[in-house]
């Protein structure tokens, strides 16, 4: 085990030892419930039924994947506006930055493109 990134830990295991790890039970080892407690799932959306329950994968079956190329083109023009508003575009003079929590609000930023959308997703500090 070792620190993984917040307050979790991760679990490295060799490649002979995978077959073994996906057969154990979910009561042992749980993706789901893996999830649920490293997104505090429960705490901040009331119910755990949003990671754990399979519908967001039938959305994205059914709805995601016919629109997809037309969201990486919104997906790269935010992450262009967030990597040049976090990181800048100057070459020339440097700054310092913590790069962990620039790269958490980059990819809050980008990711709150789809669910709230412009302007609001820019407006994240």
């Amino acid at each position: 085990m070792i620190p993984g990134l917040g307050c979790r830990d991760e679990v490295i295991l060799p490649i002979k030892s995978l077959r073994w790890w996906t057969a154990l039970p979910d009561s042992v080892a749980s993706a789901h419930n893996a999830f649920r407690e490293m997104d505090q799932i429960d705490w901040t959306t009331g119910h755990h039924k949003y990671v754990t329950d399979p519908w967001h994968g039938m959305i994205v079956k059914r709805d995601i994947n016919r629109v997809l190329e037309k969201l990486m083109v919104a997906l790269n023009d935010e992450l262009r506006s967030a990597f040049d508003s976090r990181l800048g575009t100057n070459m020339c003079d440097w700054t310092e930055i913590n790069v962990l929590q620039t790269m958490k609000l980059i990819v809050a930023q980008a990711s709150s493109r789809f669910t709230v959308g412009l302007p609001l997703c820019e407006t994240l500090t």
